[in-house]
């Protein structure tokens, strides 16, 4: 049977925003959840209780690595990680914690945290090797202080060059914000100061809020509850680290008092970062709003008069968070749902916020509290993508048009189409050029990026592009084989990948067992699957029975029929038996179809009973020809006399294998009777036996 597909490959929006950093959460009472599968999952395995703030961090395949709420470091296992107790968070922080990896080394990690209120600690940062204690991670350098007094907010963000990463925290009661700069040679200490204009001091409380990048780096928003209840709104520039124009807005409703409640809490901007989201409760009041800022015109005026509430109700929504899917995830306070804005990109109540989306677990178990986890923001954004390419069109189309996955962050760009014999048309600076190839085969294309970030630097990217010859017969024909065997089924065709109906991914595969097997072969989403049935002709039964004895004197027939078969027997015979008279090691190849089968006996000389025969005849017709004692296997010492009816001695030997030919003086005896004595000893027994009797000479 065969099967040849081609897959049309179209462009399909991505429909992430994020790397898979950002792929697993934990947070509130010992919820959590997973975005790996695309839509969030919820989680049952999270050990972690906090009041506020946390964060978690996976690999960049979306594998948990750690997780923590400010105090103490759980790893993969959910186990407390060595010298993972004692951080200088604190549960109720708003922010706890925000973990930022290291530039240098895909082992080290750095974990942020500020205490609550203004708590002494301040911003510190403790350094966990993911290393030790067998690949799980312990805390290595714990609690170094960067700024005392600290609010309880803080910010992270990819420097303009994505490669290095920004900190940011607030001095309480002061106007200052500090950027750290987290590179290869780990972190400054030494921070890029601004000034809002704005002190914000008193009680304690007035610290609670957080502070939030957007995804391109370009905004920084800062929640101040309780007495002040004010947004706090600056451009950030990713090169150097320096926030300016510095705007005040307000969320609450005009009706609702300055003091006595919550205020501002959460801020999230939307993925394209031209909206700004604001959670904002009273446990007083028993109200929650979210709130949407339009922040794309920089005025503050026009910024505050794009104020909507597009959610209001007696749940109190705390924490918000961007999702790896681009939606922004609410925390209402108590509740084991969580709530998502499913189009934060759209102005208004279009932006569809979900009330209780999501299941986290049964009431009183799993569910939300205050916060959500922080991250570094910029794994939100599109431009922290790799840049990558793909193509349009059926896999055996030659005029092929490829698309880059982003634009953002290319200046421009420089194709290579791998096809020298194309001329000046083997290349091209579109960002969507399309390219005509000779024919079918493998085209090593490259495109180099120019990158309108700080570096300027360029990015290149290779691929090897397939064009198909769907005639092309990929696994060959279908397969009829002996049942016993296998086959080995290989592609020739190189830098592509492999699906096999097995789940091999590699070139080739072994098959011993009949069925239906495909292989997809796939190249840039372009794809050619065939498939091939296999299945097993049965191989000839042959048995020619367990290694035995063969007394002398006697036969065995060997017996290897089947039908519709050939034989070949090792002493050269063809036929479908075999007669055996002598020991010795036989054996037979039996054919059907082109299936064969074998096998051998062994014959041994039997300990058989003694035996001598009352007459031969040694007429030369080569049977009984000789007279004497058969079975002599197990014969030790022998003697044989043989006497003519007067007592004359006419034929005496020792050789138990030596037979009287019924010759006596050179001349045939006569026939008649003759009388015989033997004496002879066995293998293993002492004693001397003696035997006498006749024999009938017949001519």
């Amino acid at each position: 049977m065969k099967q040849i597909i081609s897959v049309l490959v179209l462009l399909i929006t991505l429909n992430c925003f994020s790397q898979k950093q950002a792929n697993v959460w934990y947070f509130g009472n010992k919820a959590g959840i997973d975005f790996s599968a695309g839509a969030p999952q919820a989680l049952d395995n999270g050990v972690m209780t906090t009041d506020e703030g946390c964060a978690t961090i996976s690999d960049s395949n979306g594998k948990l690595l750690f997780y923590t709420d400010g105090r103490k470091v759980f790893n993969r296992l959910h186990k407390e990680m060595p010298n993972g107790s004692d951080l200088a968070g604190s549960v109720s922080s708003t922010q706890s914690a925000v973990i930022i990896k290291s530039p240098a080394n895909d082992s080290i990690y750095y974990v942020f945290t500020v205490g609550s209120e203004r708590q002494e600690t301040g911003l510190c940062y403790s350094e966990v090797n993911l290393n030790r204690d067998g690949g799980n991670g312990a805390v290595v350098t714990k609690n170094i202080r960067l700024l005392s007094g600290a609010y309880e907010k803080i910010g992270a963000v990819s420097h303009c060059n994505n490669r290095d990463s920004w900190v940011v925290g607030r001095r309480f009661g002061s106007s200052e914000y500090y950027a750290f700069l987290v590179t290869k040679n780990g972190v400054e200490t030494t921070p890029v100061m601004s000034s809002s204009g704005i002190s914000i001091g008193g009680a304690g409380v007035n610290s609670i809020g957080v502070l939030r990048f957007s995804s391109n780096g370009k905004k920084i928003a800062a929640m101040h509850s309780y007495e002040n209840d004010i947004i706090e709104l600056m451009d950030f520039d990713g090169l150097t680290g320096k926030m300016s124009n510095p705007m005040l807005l307000r969320a609450n409703p005009a009706s609702v008092p300055a003091r006595n409640i919550t205020g501002v809490y959460g801020a999230e901007f939307s993925s394209d970062s031209k909206l700004l989201y604001v959670s904002w409760y009273s446990t007083v009041l028993q109200k929650g709003l979210i709130a949407q800022f339009d922040v794309t015109s920089g005025r503050q005026a026009t910024i505050q008069a794009s104020l909507q509430h597009v959610f209001e109700s007696k749940a109190l929504p705390t924490g918000i968070q961007m999702g790896p899917d681009g939606k922004i995830y609410i925390s209402c306070l108590y509740e084991n749902y969580i709530s998502v804005v499913n189009n934060p990109n759209v102005k208004g109540m279009g932006c569809n916020v979900q009330y209780q989306a999501l299941k986290l677990g049964e009431t009183g178990q799993r569910f939300c509290l205050a916060g959500l986890p922080s991250f570094v923001q910029s794994y939100f954004s599109p431009s922290s993508l790799s840049f990558n390419f793909s193509r349009t069109g059926d896999c055996s189309e030659k005029n092929i048009k490829f698309l880059l996955n982003r634009v953002i962050g290319a200046d421009s760009v420089k194709w290579n189409f791998g096809d020298p014999n194309s001329g000046a048309s083997n290349t091209s600076n579109l960002f969507e050029p399309t390219h005509q190839f000779p024919g079918p085969g493998v085209f090593d294309v490259s495109l180099v990026v120019y990158k309108d970030d700080c570096t300027k630097a360029n990015d290149t990217v290779k691929q090897s592009i397939w064009v198909t010859d769907f005639t092309k017969d990929l696994l060959g024909p279908d397969r009829l084989i002996c049942s016993g065997e296998a086959i080995t089924v290989s592609v020739p065709v190189s830098n592509i990948g492999y699906t096999w109906s097995t789940g091999s991914t590699a070139s080739s595969i072994k098959i011993d067992q009949s069925g239906l097997y495909w292989l997809e072969v796939n190249q840039l989403g372009c794809s050619e699957r065939d498939s091939i049935t296999v299945d097993f002709k049965p191989t000839p039964s042959v048995n020619l029975g367990r290694d035995t004895a063969l007394c002398a004197g006697e036969t065995l027939l060997l017996n290897a029929a089947t039908g519709g078969a050939t034989y070949q027997w090792s002493t050269g015979q063809t036929t479908p038996d075999l007669l055996v008279r002598n020991s010795g090691q036989y054996s037979v190849k039996v054919t059907v179809q082109g299936c064969a089968a074998s096998d051998t006996i062994k014959i041994e000389p039997g300990s058989c009973k003694l035996f001598i025969p009352n007459a031969f005849t040694p007429n030369g017709d080569g049977l009984n020809d000789g007279f004497g004692m058969l079975n002599t296997g197990s014969i030790n010492t022998y003697s044989l006399i043989i006497y003519d009816r007067w007592g004359k001695r006419i034929f005496a030997t020792t050789n138990k294998n030596e037979k009287w030919n019924g010759m006596t003086g050179g001349r045939q005896a006569q026939p008649g009777t003759y009388v015989w004595i033997l004496t002879y000893t066995k293998n293993g027994e002492p004693d001397t036996k003696n035997a006498k009797g006749t024999v009938e000479l017949i001519r």
